[in-house]
Parts: structure tokens; sequence; C-alpha cells
């Protein structure tokens, strides 16, 4: 019965679908490139942005509710890129044992 469901759907390995996962597997290799340095740039902003604050005000992390709230942002953005990059070296860590 469940050869019913599947009966119009090839699962041939044709070439259009080998160079399809070789378009994908590029992509994938090349965000997590671009993530890596968006994470970089990401932190050192944040850092030089600190110092910066201390010398300009100094305090490291003072300012009114609105700028406490940017502050909070970037952190999240900067725990998402971390997210995606474990992810990525995890997937490749499994992947070559």
């Amino acid at each position: 019965m469940s050869g019913v469901i599947f009966s119009n759907t090839s699962f041939s390995f044709s070439p259009r679908n080998y160079y399809r996962s070789q378009l994908i597997q590029q992509l994938d290799y090349w965000s997590y490139r671009v993530i890596s340095l968006g994470f970089i740039f990401l932190t050192i902003g944040i850092l030089s942005g600190a110092v910066w604050a201390n010398e300009a005000w100094g305090s490291y992390w003072i300012g009114t509710q609105n700028k406490l709230g940017h502050i909070e942002c970037t952190e999240r953005a900067n725990k998402v890129y971390l997210i995606r990059i474990n992810i990525y070296s995890r997937k490749n860590v499994l992947v070559r044992c």
C-alpha cells in the first residue's frame, strides 16, 4: 500500500541532482565562511565600542534603556552567529568520523 503513495516519485541519481547537491554544499561552505567573518567583526565591534564608551563616559555600559536594548540585541546576534558556527563544526566532525 505504501508503494501507491510514492508511485509518481522518482528517486534517481541524475547529473542534475548531483550538480544541485554540489551547489548546496558549496553554498553551505560559503555561508559558514561569511558567518564566521561576521562573527569576528561583530565581536570586534562590541569590544571596541565598550572601550570607546569607557573612554567617553567613564563606564563600559552606561546609558538609557534604549541604548541597553541595542546592546542586548547585538549580544543576541552574536549568540546566533556562534550557534550557527557550532552547528556547522559539529556537522563536519560527525561526517569525518
